[in-house]
């Protein structure tokens, strides 16, 4: 039966969590030591760091959701405004069929004033259609009340301090070469005499299992 390794690293809290190459059990050793970095991590730095860690992939902070009851009306609301925007459509195309038919029975020279006016309409018009045409390729979103905005701004708040406090601890785990690579996170290690290392300024994430 082997003798339980002496090995340990700077940081006591992991003691003799290693990564030591020149032992049979170096995988197994591996796996449990890349384990303890995760858990020690998320201690100290909370659990979307050590989510990183465990999952080897960016943490994103999943975004704050539209009160459910705004949501439960966005269907009505949302056929209400694409019936208001066909309507509208609909009278605007109308002017502008009208207009187009004054403007050709005025005569061709000289222009009459009455004329130069009908197509200072008909320009406003064509405007107008563009800019329905326009909305109705625009998501729509029910508008919230005091309640909901309330909700939506605690929301908010809390995922704007979730991705702040998750960039600021990124940003300490991270050695300022490498600030702009996520989840290399490390923790310093030393080398002993034998060439094996403990854990404490090593990339975790540059083991394999």
């Amino acid at each position: 039966m082997r003798a339980k390794t002496i090995k340990v690293g700077l940081n006591k809290e992991l003691e003799g969590n290693i990564f030591d190459l020149g032992e049979r059990s170096s995988a197994d050793l591996m796996r449990t030591t890349q384990i303890k970095i995760s858990q020690y991590v998320g201690s100290q730095y909370g659990g979307d760091i050590m989510s990183e860690l465990e999952t080897k992939k960016e943490f994103v902070a999943p975004p704050p959701t539209y009160p459910a009851t705004a949501t439960a009306r966005q269907p009505d609301y949302e056929n209400m405004i694409r019936s208001q925007q066909r309507n509208t459509l609909s009278r605007l195309e109308r002017q502008r069929t009208r207009l187009q038919a004054a403007i050709l029975e005025m005569p061709i020279v000289p222009p009459e004033p009455a004329e130069l006016e009908l197509e200072d309409q008909l320009f406003e018009v064509n405007n107008e259609i563009l800019q329905v045409e326009y909305e109705r390729g625009v998501p729509i979103k029910v508008p919230l009340n005091d309640e909901e905005k309330g909700e939506w701004r605690i929301q908010e708040k809390a995922y704007g301090e979730r991705v702040q406090k998750h960039t600021l601890n990124q940003k300490r785990l991270l050695p300022s070469s490498s600030a702009n690579v996520p989840n290399d996170y490390r923790i310093k290690c030393m080398t002993t005499d034998n060439g094996s290392q403990s854990i404490k300024d090593k990339n975790p994430l540059s083991y394999t299992h």
